[in-house]
């Protein structure tokens, strides 16, 4: 490795054995650097004064290197830190910036500074902010150490070494920790632990996330069945217009998010109970709804009364017979493919040959992932829209529920349900990168 030729010129007066100012030693154990004048010769510059660092052309400094032990040791460090810089390595100049990466950045300029670098060849070779470097020495230069300066005012009581280790253990041991229950246990304001957990240890509050439970089974099968739809998808003209469908129960109830649902008022007082409040049932009523979509199409909406139970032959009769129909007005003479979950009643051997006769494409049970809400866009787009907007006040009746869901469902634009379809391919992909694991944060 090639070292920068200041480097080199440092290196050759600063060690070399062959004369005692050269190497560096003059008169009361001075430190010379020495540099070339404007003829090319050797000018040498020794000074006695001790304890102190003699103001002149950059290129003569001189450090008294005096008895102290803590100056020895100084010197010492010097030493060895230029030793590890001309050392010569494999990894080049990498290598080189080693031993300097091991340390704090702060250390790094600290000790080039002792070792008689500018703050030019500092900034330039530890690749530092010029203020960065400058503040660190004139602060070494006013202090003798590398610690901050004693800040003014009371003392910290709560932010203290003590109790933000005694913190980031107990986030350790438990990260879904409560931070008022933990300033409770600590006997710490909530604003200062707070920013304890924020500032000091630098920890994001993450939310909680539901998902479909996968054991390793499962997940192969997803695998698997991915790459057969993807294989559909690429070959199948009848793949180009798949209608997805799905069922959904609905209750007379509220919905809101929890999250981001507010009520903004200037007092608690201000708001009326019935605002702000969102009542809960027991056994509230409840309506199971299936629908279909399709990038072109969406079917109306099909309603399962309450306590009906979904056999066989009431999906087929209540919901495929006239789902079909619909189908075909629409499709006419054009393919398309039928999908459906897993659900029993779906998977049942009269389902599956039923579907198979009637429909000019359909994905039987063992084509469909198993567990995979995530891929059906009814699960991870279309219900939420449709409940947000029909559920989002409680409803008196079933019959007010109805209304409410097929006066929304219309007014859903099919641009939106035509995104949804178009991203089940990425999503198929996803599932085989993944290896048939979870593709939703």
């Amino acid at each position: 490795m090639l070292l920068p030729s200041w480097l080199q010129f440092r290196l050759r007066f600063l060690y070399s054995p062959e004369q005692e100012c050269a190497s560096g030693r003059g008169k009361d154990n001075l430190l010379v650097s020495c540099s070339t004048n404007k003829d090319s010769r050797m000018s040498q510059t020794c000074r006695s004064e001790k304890d102190t660092v003699l103001k002149g052309p950059r290129s003569h400094r001189i450090y008294n290197m005096g008895p102290t032990n803590q100056k020895k040791e100084d010197f010492t460090e010097a030493q060895r830190f230029y030793s590890v810089l001309k050392r010569p390595s494999p990894g080049g100049s990498t290598a080189v910036h080693s031993y300097i990466e091991n340390m704090s950045q702060r250390e790094a300029i600290i000790q080039l500074h002792r070792a008689g670098k500018t703050n030019s060849e500092i900034i330039k070779l530890l690749k530092v902010a010029k203020s960065t470097v400058y503040h660190v020495v004139n602060r070494f230069k006013e202090l003798g150490t590398s610690e901050d300066r004693r800040r003014s005012g009371r003392p910290r009581t709560a932010r203290t070494k003590k109790v933000v280790n005694a913190v980031r253990e107990r986030m350790r041991r438990n990260p879904k920790r409560s931070i008022r229950k933990l300033a409770k246990d600590m006997n710490v304001s909530n604003t200062s632990m707070r920013t304890i957990v924020r500032k000091d240890l630098r920890l994001s509050p993450y939310k909680m996330r539901k998902r479909q439970f996968l054991t390793p089974l499962q997940k192969q099968k997803r695998l698997e069945r991915a790459q057969i739809l993807l294989r559909e998808l690429k070959t199948d003209t009848a793949a180009q217009e798949i209608i997805f469908s799905d069922e959904k129960l609905f209750t007379i109830e509220a919905q809101f998010n929890n999250q981001n649902d507010r009520v903004y008022a200037k007092s608690l007082a201000d708001i009326k109970d019935s605002v702000r409040t969102v009542y809960r049932r027991q056994k509230p009523s409840s309506l199971m709804v299936w629908a279909a979509i399709s990038k072109t199409w969406k079917s109306p909406l099909i309603f399962v009364e309450q306590g009906v139970k979904i056999n066989s032959d009431r999906y087929i009769n209540d919901i495929l017979v006239p789902a079909l129909e619909e189908m075909k007005k629409h499709f006419k003479d054009h393919p398309f493919t039928f999908q459906q979950d897993g659900a029993p009643s779906h998977t049942s051997r009269k389902t599956q040959d039923w579907c198979s006769r009637q429909f000019p494409r359909f994905w039987s049970k063992e084509m469909w992932p198993p567990s995979s809400p995530d891929l059906n866009p009814m699960d991870f787009c279309v219900w939420s829209l449709l409940e947000a907007k029909a559920c989002s006040v409680a409803h008196s009746s079933v019959d007010a529920l109805k209304q409410s869901l097929q006066r929304e469902w219309v007014k859903i634009p099919q641009d939106k349900l035509r995104a949804s379809v178009e991203n089940f391919r990425e999503r198929i992909e996803r599932v085989i990168r993944v290896k048939g694991d979870y593709i939703e944060n």
